[in-house]
């Protein structure tokens, strides 16, 4: 929606659908991936691949999906909305389950193993 305010430019002023369910969610994208960043840099000095790296990289896509769906849904074409929240719940899956992966693992036993 357009809106004229006096004295100001033509502005667009949009309302979040969930705001506080977005918020949280963009915290939480926030946080993991600094997480994963720092987590990034440290095994890479060791040489080693991570699980929690992979974890916490799924969960920061997640979350920043899932925020997006929730504030953006009302404004956002349904294809697009369904593609956000397909996004959400994959990276959330794989999250969980590399979270839960044993690092001793095939999955895990390339590259120097699991730290």
């Amino acid at each position: 929606m357009y809106r004229l305010l006096p004295g100001k430019p033509l502005v667009l002023l949009m309302s979040l659908g969930e705001p506080t369910t977005t918020l949280t969610d963009y915290g939480l994208a926030i946080i993991a991936a600094s997480f994963s960043m720092r987590l990034f840099l440290r095994v890479r000095e060791l040489g080693q691949t991570c699980h929690w790296l992979w974890a916490l990289g799924f969960l920061a896509t997640a979350a920043a999906a899932g925020g997006t769906f929730h504030g953006f849904r009302p404004v956002l074409e349904a294809t697009v909305t369904v593609a956000l929240w397909n996004v959400t719940i994959f990276s959330l899956v794989s999250a969980l389950h590399t979270w839960f992966q044993e690092p001793g693992s095939r999955l895990w036993a390339w590259k120097g193993g699991a730290c």
